[in-house]
């Protein structure tokens, strides 16, 4: 097999013929509208991407390993890159607004040791709240399906070298391709055969147009004294090839949080928003309750929706401690509702496992769990009690038990007065609190809560917080969604953070504000005292993000840190200037804060899956 170093400085001089159809021009003016600059592009290539950027008026910085690729940059667009190392980026921290990976970064490298060192040092150098994008070459449709029917493209290896014996061979004797594609392909040779005359007969247009291209490319090496055999010896056997499965698999693998997949007509590219939380780690199959008593686990735990462009659910490891009150937050589509109805056993899973412990497990599952939906499951033009009494008739229930269950479920959710009237006429809290008591009826070890207080009144809200604590004393175990962080503050023993489906933070509330949130300064001041501040303040290292701010500085540390002391400094650095900071204002961290930092804070309509 040949070298792949080999392979890129034999094809250098020719592959701008190739560049700018997969990460190029087109795929810059995709991304562009977001783009913070300075831009960084690794792996820049001959600099197509730099050029354009730059003419949009993006300062804009390019690298690349290969010296072949850094002098054609410089010949053909007078651009200078810099050779180096994607893991030994010669440029200082906090420096890049955005870092774009370009194709041929990670999508070739086999050891993902070796992608994380990449991601990592690209993140060093990013921006608190910039991006980095990660381009993936992809075949377009039409050309992947017959690469695989030829035995070319195999599900994560691309045989390069098949490709090429391929071209040259047909030339010569097209008859003499039909065995090699049989044994590539494992298919009979008949098959190949009538499929190899078709492909003659009726060449797909992106095919045609790849061939094209590959004689330009042949014609110019012959036109500078290169014979073509030397770029096929030069070509490995195969390269590894991700499609969008395998990619968000990559990512999922290294931890990276707040990532989303954009779609380009032959390559796949990744977004990763920094937040507070950069980490490259994923988040430990035993969750952070894995050593006490549990009652539920879910292990790699996977769910998509036909048709959707992306899992609802992707890798989920959660742990649930018995008789906690356990919340899963997220926006709208981070797949809150898809866990709850895998849990309750109304959707099956993809892929991953769900156990309850041994004790839950041991007989009826349903009749162990009780699942209140977001949706009101009660009949109108039923009473308040006729409704529960319906309801505990689907789970077995009768006689005087089901009776005491009615009238203490009633009594419980502050409607014992109301029990004879019809639900109809009730308030959206009140069916709210009704539907949370259907919930209860059978008495379950693990309630399922989807929202019960959206839409609801402050009273209602308040006596389902009431039933909750009296759950908690129980020792029923609550999972419990939610889009409002004061509840998830004032009830949960632990919070799981999920976004496009995947987990990216879990422990108990205190923990996760003190290891991951912000503390927040603002200061006021004139301009020259403003800056001085601000550049001491990204200058320090227990400064996250400086920036001025409607004629303030504003500042964010981590919470960890000395906060007087960080005050201290600002103004001191703003007296250095001969002027005087005054503080605005100065906040905590809170849950919410903290959840816009890692979700973002652009708004989520879209509904799951």
């Amino acid at each position: 097999m040949a070298d792949p170093a080999e392979f890129w400085r034999a094809w250098a001089p020719y592959w701008g013929e190739m560049e700018d159809r997969h990460f190029g021009r087109a795929a810059a003016e995709r991304i562009s509208a977001g783009l913070q600059p300075p831009v960084l592009v690794v792996g820049a290539g001959q600099g197509i991407i730099v050029e354009h950027l730059r003419r949009k008026g993006l300062e804009t910085f390019g690298l690349d390993l290969d010296p072949e690729m850094v002098r054609e940059a410089r010949e053909r667009r007078g651009l200078e890159l810099v050779l180096g190392d994607a893991r030994a980026l010669p440029f200082p921290r906090n420096r890049f607004g955005a870092v774009i990976l370009s194709s041929g970064v990670l999508d070739y490298l086999e050891d993902e040791e070796l992608a994380r060192q990449i991601l990592a040092e690209a993140l060093r150098v990013l921006v608190p709240y910039g991006d980095l994008w990660a381009a993936f070459y992809q075949l377009p449709p039409t050309v992947a399906r017959v690469n695989r029917r030829l035995g070319i493209l195999e599900p994560r290896r691309y045989h390069l070298g098949r490709l090429f014996k391929l071209l040259r061979t047909v030339r010569q004797d097209p008859l003499a391709c039909v065995p090699e594609i049989a044994r590539w392909s494992g298919r009979g040779r008949l098959s190949c055969g009538v499929y190899f005359t078709w492909l003659g007969l009726f060449l797909p247009r992106e095919l045609k147009a790849d061939s094209r291209l590959i004689e330009r490319i042949l014609e110019s090496a012959r036109a500078r004294g290169v014979d073509p055999a030397r770029l096929w010896d030069a070509t490995p056997d195969s390269l590894p090839y991700r499609d969008e499965a395998t990619v968000q698999s990559l990512f999922a693998s290294l931890g990276l949080a707040q990532t989303e997949l954009v779609r380009l007509p032959d390559c796949l590219v990744v977004r990763h928003h920094k937040t507070s939380l950069a980490r490259l780690a994923p988040a430990g199959p035993g969750g952070g309750a894995a050593a006490g008593e549990w009652a539920v686990r879910t292990r790699a735990l996977s769910k998509r929706y036909p048709g959707a462009a992306r899992p609802a659910i992707e890798g989920l490891h959660l742990t649930v401690p018995r008789g906690a009150v356990f919340g899963i937050l997220g926006p709208n589509g981070a797949g809150k509702t898809t866990t709850l109805m895998m849990l309750s056993g109304l959707l099956s899973p993809d892929a991953g496992e769900i156990a309850f412990a041994p004790d839950i497990a041991r007989g009826s599952l349903r009749r162990r769990i009780g699942y209140v939906p977001q949706e009101l499951a009660l009949y109108p033009r039923l009473t308040a009690a006729e409704n529960l009494r319906f309801f505990g008739r689907l789970y077995g229930l009768g006689g005087r038990r089901l009776g005491e269950r009615v009238a203490a479920l009633l009594a419980m959710v502050g409607l014992g007065a109301r029990a004879g009237d019809l639900v109809k006429d009730f308030s959206t809290g009140m069916m709210r609190r009704l539907n949370l008591a259907a919930g209860l009826l059978h008495a379950p070890d693990i309630l399922l809560l989807d929202e019960p207080t959206v839409g609801i009144d402050p009273q209602s809200r308040n006596l389902i917080f009431e039933a909750l604590a009296e759950l908690r004393r129980q020792r029923v175990t609550v999972l419990y969604t939610t889009h409002y962080m004061e509840e998830a503050s004032r009830l949960c023993d632990r919070i799981a953070i999920l976004d496009r489906g995947r987990l990216i933070l879990e422990g108990h509330p205190r923990e996760l504000l003190t290891q991951h949130g912000l503390r927040r300064l603002e200061l006021g001041g004139p301009p020259a005292a403003l800056e001085a501040a601000r550049a001491a303040a990204v200058a320090l290292e227990e400064v996250f993000w400086a920036g001025t701010v409607e004629g303030g500085l504003k500042v964010l540390a981590p919470a960890t840190g000395d906060g007087p002391a960080l005050l201290e400094r600002l103004q001191a650095a703003a007296g250095a200037a001969g002027a005087a900071l005054c503080l605005r204002s100065a906040a905590e961290p809170d849950l919410e804060s903290l959840f816009l930092d890692l979700t973002g804070r652009s708004l989520r309509d879209g509904a799951e899956g």
